[in-house]
């Protein structure tokens, strides 16, 4: 019985957290080998995309900083690629982080709930036997 309860939270407590955060940083290897890989058309139009959610999620300095991207964009197709590159890793990053916080977070949450839901266990069998 013991060793069914270890099983389950070494499972629920450990492996799974830490599957999900290789996946998340495979996602993010994988969006950076994309962004060094894809240089053409497609991939500016994928890296608009971006810029134009990032804009749209991001505060009113991020809106500047990305004029000012743009403006380097056309002056040096280098610049374009660190800019591709910077935007798609920061983007999937910061998905990929809040991806992990909420899952460590809703693991914690279990565990309270799990505790809690143990003592009161504990309170309702006292209140049992000592009535009976």
């Amino acid at each position: 019985m013991f060793i069914y309860i270890y099983i389950y939270f070494y499972v629920c407590f450990y492996i799974y957290p830490l599957m999900r955060l290789l996946v998340c940083l495979f996602t993010c290897l994988f969006i950076y080998l994309y962004a060094c890989l894809c240089i053409s058309v497609c991939s500016f139009i994928f890296a608009c995309m971006f810029i134009y959610i990032f804009i749209c999620t991001f505060t009113y300095l991020c809106v500047c900083l990305f004029i000012c991207a743009f403006v380097y964009l056309y002056i040096s197709s280098y610049i374009y690629i660190f800019i591709r590159l910077f935007l798609c890793l920061f983007i999937y990053l910061s998905m990929s982080l809040f991806i992990c916080l909420f899952m460590y977070l809703c693991v914690y949450l279990r565990i309270c709930m799990f505790v809690c839901m143990f003592i009161f266990y504990i309170f309702i069998y006292a209140f049992i036997c000592l009535f009976t």
